[in-house]
């Protein structure tokens, strides 16, 4: 216990220098119902995912760069079946540091995409609040070498 509580006071200090921009990124995407989840409660629902979306097969899919929500069969899908008040998790890769947010799902998934290709490590994750589907969406630059300007969509939903 006492390791576990040391762990979270070494990462959140390591995350105070990168909270403000973090907070921004989220900020300037414009997302309704955008709420922050402190580090402590986002371990809590990051451990939530990793028991409910274990590592299994994913629907998976591969759009260009200059794509929008439509031009992709999973987002658009998964969009069209949610509720207008629907909420889930958005972060990305310094979510181990930084936490993550709340937000509005129709105004996420149509903001997923500018999220992965503007942020540092060019991956955005989106989760239900119910835990229904889970998404991972890195976008991969002009320097890939084999994707370049694509975007690779991963969802995983729960049976």
């Amino acid at each position: 216990m006492r390791n576990e509580r040391l762990n979270l006071l070494l990462r959140k200090n390591a995350g105070r220098f990168k909270l403000k921009d973090y907070e921004q990124f989220f900020i300037n995407l414009n997302l309704k119902d955008l709420e922050y989840i402190d580090l402590e409660q986002s371990d809590k629902v990051l451990d939530s995912i990793k028991q409910l979306f274990p590592i299994v097969k994913s629907d998976d899919e591969m759009i260009e760069g200059n794509a929008t929500l439509k031009d992709s069969k999973l987002l658009f899908e998964t969009f069209n079946s949610i509720n207008e008040n629907d909420l889930c998790y958005i972060f990305v890769d310094e979510v181990e540091i930084c936490g993550m947010f709340k937000a509005n799902t129709q105004s996420s998934l149509y903001k997923c995409l500018e999220a992965a290709k503007s942020t540092y490590q060019n991956t955005f994750f989106l989760t239900d609040c119910d835990f229904k589907f889970s998404f991972t969406i890195n976008y991969y630059d002009e320097e890939d070498r084999y994707d370049k300007d694509k975007f690779d969509i991963q969802r995983r939903t729960r049976i």
